[in-house]
């Protein structure tokens, strides 16, 4: 057998080496590729940060070239806008800017001029650089070439536009140039403040003093008929801290026919409790206080809250508070303040001295008007003038309100007009302006009729007039009807009762 000799053989070998680099190249060229792209994309894109910015105003500033008069009106520089927020974010390799009503990429022209058209265009995104050039066609009447660049800097974007523009108008040439400017700066979220803990202080009440006072809401409560209502109590010390202590509660005074009843600190009326009033005993550390309660019916619910100044709710705004120490049955003063507490009650004495003085100094001074000799020396018959047994002086004695008639303490009608007496203290006496001119009964101001013989009323000192003069008749004996007592002289009403007299036969 021959063997193929050496040179035969690298053929084959220069092949297959071949064929496997090629293969090795065609395998590695997507990671080599990708891994290009992996480290080039990061710093093509560093120089942008997408985000909101806060857009200048638009200028435009204007150099005229040619502008003879035929052309008309030139253009001048201006400003416009500014203020609004626009979003900055990458379309692909492109800046795109939204907001302040546009929306522009950087791949064409800011000028909006319909007929341009993007002429040429470049960009390197690692230095955050565009440019655009755009022309309008050859045959427009209106010749414009525009070159828009955009940079971005940091946290700010600059947008520079300069366009020459020509026309002709009535054979004159005009032109001029045009610079845009509008720059975008990054709106910075505001810096987190440091937060600094300040020391916390110690809690007021973390350890509560001596019980100081008794404090029960609320100090007045209106209950319905089958209501129930839990009051809070609770014992503090002088700085307003709770002390623990359980009060305990009771009823104590309860008007006739009121059917209540407390379980702990709720209070219940019972169906078919009378209305009336109740109070309720709270104790607690040694002290006591006492909260009122009104039981009244659901329709006289809403009366009893506005005569008692409760809220809708039945509830005095306020609480009823003890201060003072009940030992063996007797409320003691407690604290250090014992002096002030003295100070206070000998200046609300002495107040009230004063007061009452000049209430008794303004009485005396006011006018009254005069007893005349007959009214003073009139007594009523029968009653003799009362001791008070305590003090061993007589009582105050007692006036007729119409006809000024004096009489003892006790006496009750008048037995000239049959007016009930008052004390001479107690009120003004009212002069009789009017008498009944069939029983001669005086009246004072605002009465027309008598309301014995229903006769019309006359002016007093009238009825002498009105009526014939009489001759002096013997004096008879008169019988009260309804009490049987026995009277003589001109006396017409009974003393003790009021009715008037009759004659006895």
């Amino acid at each position: 057998m021959n063997r193929p000799c050496s040179g035969s053989r690298s053929p084959t070998i220069s092949t297959r080496a071949v064929r496997s680099l090629s293969l090795a190249v065609s395998l590695a060229g997507p990671l080599v590729a990708g891994l290009l792209i992996s480290i080039v994309s990061p710093d093509a894109y560093a120089q942008v940060t997408e985000g909101s910015y806060k857009a200048s105003a638009l200028r435009e500033e204007v150099k005229l070239d040619s502008w003879p008069k035929e052309c008309g009106i030139a253009p001048a520089s201006s400003s416009q806008g500014g203020g609004e927020t626009a979003e900055l974010s990458l379309s692909g390799d492109e800046l795109k800017i939204t907001g302040g009503g546009r929306s522009y990429t950087t791949s064409a022209c800011y000028d909006q001029l319909p007929t341009l058209t993007r002429e040429t265009h470049s960009k390197d995104v690692a230095k955050g650089q565009w440019r655009t050039r755009c022309t309008t066609p050859a045959g427009d009447a209106r010749h414009a070439t525009v070159e828009t660049s955009v940079a971005v800097s940091g946290d700010r974007v600059d947008l520079t536009e300069v366009g020459k523009y020509e026309s002709a108008i009535n054979g004159a040439k005009c032109s001029a140039t045009l610079t845009r400017k509008k720059t975008f700066d990054r709106i910075k979220a505001a810096a987190p403040q440091p937060t600094v803990e300040e020391p916390k202080p110690e809690p007021r009440c973390a350890s509560p003093g001596e019980p100081s006072r008794l404090e029960v809401r609320p100090a007045k409560k209106a209950l319905r008929v089958g209501e129930s209502f839990p009051f809070r109590g609770v014992v503090v010390d002088a700085k307003g801290c709770a002390v623990y202590a359980s009060p305990t509660y009771k009823i104590g005074d309860v008007a006739d026919g009121v059917l209540i009843s407390v379980d702990g600190a709720k209070v219940t009326v019972a169906e078919g409790s009378h209305e009336g009033s109740a109070k309720l005993i709270v104790t607690a550390a040694g002290r006591e206080v006492s909260v009122a309660i009104e039981v009244t019916s659901a329709e006289h619910y809403d009366a009893l809250l506005a005569r008692e100044g409760l809220d809708q709710s039945g509830e005095e705004n306020r609480a009823a508070v003890s201060t003072n120490a009940v030992v063996g049955g007797e409320i003691h003063v407690e604290g250090d303040g014992r002096r002030r507490r003295n100070l206070f009650l000998g200046i609300t004495l002495g107040a009230s001295v004063a007061l009452i003085a000049a209430w008794a100094f303004l009485r005396r001074r006011k006018p009254q008007a005069p007893l005349d000799s007959e009214s003073l020396s009139a007594r009523s018959p029968g009653v003799a003038p009362s001791l008070n047994v305590e003090t061993g002086r007589r009582s105050e004695d007692m006036v007729c309100p119409t006809c000024r008639t004096v009489a003892p303490a006790g006496a009750t009608f008048c037995p000239k007009d049959g007016t009930k007496y008052i004390p001479q203290s107690s009120a003004e006496l009212v002069a009789a302006t009017s008498v009944c001119p069939v029983c001669q009964r005086s009246f004072g101001p605002g009465v027309k009729v008598c309301p014995e013989h229903n006769e019309e009323l006359v002016p007093k000192g009238a009825q002498s007039v009105l009526a014939p003069k009489a001759e002096p008749k013997p004096k008879q004996e008169r019988v009260c009807p309804k009490c049987g007592r026995k009277f003589t002289g001109n006396i017409t009403f009974c003393g003790h009762d009021g009715s008037p007299l009759v004659s006895v036969n």
